[in-house]
């Protein structure tokens, strides 16, 4: 019974950006489980080798790759019918196409928020629109069909980072996902995913930086390993998941609830590579342990990300007069910070 009740086996499920990252961790669960997935993306050439080492897994799950820019509303029209000509039905969708961008806030134009707000939100709501008719050629109120949105913890809590795009675009997703969920019950569930840290290209050069700093700050002193998300996303889409709608599930060891912490760390650092570190206040002290004094704001600026010292109404008085930043330590980086998975 337990093992019917999280199993996504004979289902078959879309995954935009499956090729790499929580996509990637996504789709290999649910064909290590039996499933049938559809991966999309806009590389071709990573989206072959992924569905290719999806297909060497054991068992009878399966995977097909479609090459898709969902940066418009032309484009998820064409995934669409795409996926149509493969399938009658989806039994899951899952939104995880998505881009992030960085910069100081007097340097943030309209074509860069456009970018990204046009992946992460208009394209979660394009996708899903238009997939509809196969979704609710799979879905009944007793075992709906399932649309699990990826968001992010920094559409929940204020990020560190100049990410005034991609975090507003979480937040948007989260709360689109809500009002998705009340208007397409009972025969589909809307929920979403915000992903804390993970081993990805959006977060890989924040994690050879500050690996074991993140894993500290998490009540479950690790980052999360590609089972966490496989398992969440399984959950969502099997027997168990039913009853479960308009949801937003953190799954970040605990770090939205962990906010105090001695070490400023991003949760998404711009992907070029840098390692960087915390410079403490000229008075050499490292913040309180309670630390609820330590408030910090960043930008990444001609190739420096900086973290400006903001005092508090608390800790020693030195520490509050004493500015401090967080400075790369090698060369000089890109004046863009932007990733897209």
């Amino acid at each position: 019974m337990s093992d019917e009740l999280f199993s996504v086996s004979g289902k078959t499920a879309l995954i935009t950006g499956g090729s790499r990252g929580i996509g990637a961790m996504i789709a290999r669960g649910f064909v290590a489980d039996g499933a049938r997935v559809i991966i999309a993306a806009r590389k071709a050439a990573e989206l072959e080798a992924t569905a290719a080492d999806l297909n060497a897994l054991p068992g009878e799950g399966s995977a097909t790759a479609i090459v898709a820019d969902l940066g418009s509303e032309e484009g998820a029209r064409a995934l669409a019918a795409a996926v149509a000509e493969q399938t009658d039905h989806l039994d899951v969708l899952v939104n995880n196409a998505g881009a992030t961008w960085g910069v100081p806030l007097e340097e943030h134009d309209q074509a860069s928020w456009d970018r990204v707000l046009n992946l992460n939100v208009a394209g979660v709501f394009h996708v899903t629109k238009f997939c509809l008719p196969l979704l609710r050629a799979a879905g009944t109120a007793d075992e709906p069909a399932r649309v699990i949105n990826i968001g992010s913890i920094d559409g929940i809590h204020v990020p560190i980072m100049e990410t005034y795009s991609y975090s507003a675009s979480k937040a948007a997703v989260h709360q689109l996902t809500r009002h998705l969920a009340k208007q397409l019950a009972p025969d589909i569930t809307v929920n979403a995913v915000a992903p804390g840290p993970f081993e990805s290209k959006m977060m890989a050069a924040t994690l050879e930086s500050f690996g074991d700093a993140i894993a500290d700050q998490a009540p479950m002193k690790r980052i999360g390993r590609p089972d966490d998300m496989a398992g969440v996303a399984r959950f969502l889409a099997s027997r168990a998941g039913a009853y479960v709608t308009g949801a937003i599930i953190p799954v970040d060891g605990g770090l939205a609830v962990n906010r105090c912490s001695r070490t400023a760390i991003p949760v998404a650092w711009p992907p070029w590579g840098n390692p960087a570190q915390v410079v403490w206040p000229r008075s050499g002290r490292e913040p309180s342990s309670r630390c609820r004094w330590l408030r910090v704001s960043g930008s990444c600026h001609r190739g420096v990300t900086r973290l400006r010292w903001l005092g508090g109404t608390s800790g020693p008085p030195s520490a509050r007069r004493s500015p401090g930043s967080l400075q790369s330590t090698a060369g000089p980086a890109p004046s863009r910070c932007r990733s897209t998975r």
